[in-house]
């Protein structure tokens, strides 16, 4: 009897123990796959933010390459210009080409422009000053 007893305490002890290791694994897998979760999401967030930067750098560029498309107008049409005969045409189009000009350096993000309408718009150097490249 007091050898089965014995026994009997072993066996309690080894099934705790086995539990207690049963627990510890669990415990740790489950913190692995946490912080497998977590880096995941940390990840998708650093994807979501770069994705943002990309969509600001094509719509920067766009907006400098409008910039320079209507300049280059703008300086065609101040060429035609002096073929204009009529004074008040000649005079309408050279205040359109002055706002066309002052549109243009708006959207230019390289240059500081604002606009009494349209307010002001951020260079480039503002835009990019609070990232870490």
């Amino acid at each position: 009897m007091e050898t089965r007893v014995g026994k009997i305490i072993y066996d309690m002890f080894v099934i705790t123990n086995k539990q207690r290791v049963l627990k510890l694994l669990t415990s740790r897998e489950q913190k692995r796959a946490w912080e497998e979760q977590e880096m995941q999401r940390r990840l998708e967030q650093m994807k979501k933010g770069e994705l943002e930067e990309v969509r600001l750098l094509e719509q920067t560029a766009s907006d400098w390459q409008k910039a320079e498309l209507i300049r280059r107008f703008a300086d065609r049409l101040e060429e035609k210009i002096s073929e204009v005969s009529i004074e008040e045409k000649r005079g309408k189009l050279l205040s359109w080409l002055k706002w066309a000009r002052d549109k243009a350096d708006w959207l230019d993000p390289f240059t500081a422009k604002e606009d009494k309408l349209l307010g002001k718009r951020k260079q480039i150097f503002e835009l990019i000053e609070h990232e870490d490249f």
